[in-house]
């Protein structure tokens, strides 16, 4: 039996912020709720994709999940659980809003047996979070990291943002304080404002900012995994990890994502038609592609060199019966000469300037 993890796209939030995708929106009640009837549909439905597969993770995400109903999003779950096979240690992720963690819905977050929270934090500065446009201020960050505590969390996550406009190292060194201060936070991730470049923030300032948490981090007792991933020893994310090592992944949701048996599938991104049509395959798919070998060559080295670990000659050849300097020689080459990435002893594993520069990699690899 194959094991794939799991991805539910949530695509709603309290107040969109500057910077944000136009994907992820504000919606009301009766939306929400009308959301998650249509996953159960497609999810009712997805048997093809899942039969003969474990579930080792599940992500609710995209945008902030807490702002569905909990005991809703829990009848969810559990139709999920009894209609396929999960594995016996599931790592079971939501993304959260900060002001929603209040005692109504973590006791609902209980109730849906959710072993990891992923909490938006991005900067622990009101004129900065103004300046993006959130919905919550330094409070409301600061009481849901408490409630997160009260509630006994052990495995919590902190998205961090850097390369703000007006954003100084001590800046971002308060941010990471402020959410250091929650004995639970196990695990940071590094995120770039999306707009730095266009708003007069430079590479090399967010290479430095970048840089400066880095070393803060190493000092805290977090290692680099992957790019933009800090974790403790033994809270990496299961789900980024087991994703990035290139096991087949499946999305639920408007706009989601998957990659089954050498197939890529993509939802429609039109709300109002997979509200209407989700549970008929066909009417919700907006692209099917079929990879062949040197596109899953590709596929492969991406989502790997996302990894500290990257990959060796040896599960190269193991996954596609010859080495990847035989089959991606150019690409490497190039990557090592821009010293994205290093060899030693037939391993291709990122430098640290390679971690930073994950998107540039990519390029590389896909370019060519």
């Amino acid at each position: 039996m194959s094991s794939v993890t799991v991805f539910v796209n949530i695509p709603f939030c309290i107040r969109r912020r500057r910077g944000e995708s136009s994907h992820i929106r504000p919606a009301g009640k009766e939306t929400r709720n009308a959301y998650l009837e249509a996953l159960e549909r497609e999810i009712d439905h997805a048997g093809e994709l899942l039969e003969g597969k474990t579930v080792q993770s599940i992500y609710v995400g995209g945008g902030a999940a807490t702002v569905l109903s909990p005991d809703k999003l829990a009848r969810l779950l559990l139709r999920f659980k009894r209609a396929y096979q999960m594995a016996e240690y599931l790592e079971l992720t939501i993304a959260a809003a900060p002001e929603t963690l209040v005692s109504p819905c973590l006791s609902g977050l209980n109730m849906c047996n959710f072993n990891r929270i992923s909490v938006e934090a991005l900067c622990a500065s009101d004129k900065m979070l103004d300046y993006l446009g959130t919905s919550y201020r330094l409070a409301d960050l600061e009481d849901g990291l408490t409630m997160l505590g009260m509630f006994n969390y052990r495995n919590v996550n902190a998205d961090v943002m850097y390369g703000i406009p007006g954003q100084t190292k001590a800046a971002l060194r308060n941010s990471l304080v402020t959410c250091l201060a929650l004995p639970a936070l196990s695990h940071i991730t590094l995120r770039r404002f999306e707009l730095s470049e266009q708003e007069g923030v430079s590479a090399e300032e967010s290479r430095d900012q970048y840089r400066y948490s880095l070393e803060y981090l190493k000092g805290k007792g977090f290692c680099q995994y992957a790019a933009g991933h800090f974790a403790k020893k033994g809270y990496e994310s299961r789900h980024f990890y087991y994703t990035s090592q290139g096991m087949d992944h499946i999305g639920f949701g408007v706009g989601a994502k998957s990659y089954v048996d050498g197939y890529g599938i993509t939802n429609t991104t039109d709300l109002a038609k997979y509200l209407k049509w989700a549970g008929q395959y066909e009417e919700i798919t907006e692209n099917v592609l079929y990879l062949d070998e040197k596109a899953r060559q590709k596929r492969f080295a991406a989502l790997r060199l996302q990894l500290a670990e990257g990959f060796s000659e040896e599960e190269f050849a193991a996954r596609f019966g010859e080495g990847a300097g035989a089959a991606m020689g150019p690409s490497l080459q190039l990557l090592l000469k821009q010293s994205f990435i290093s060899c030693l002893d037939g391993r291709y594993v990122p430098t640290e300037e390679g971690l930073f520069q994950i998107d540039e990699i990519q390029k590389v690899i896909f370019a060519n």
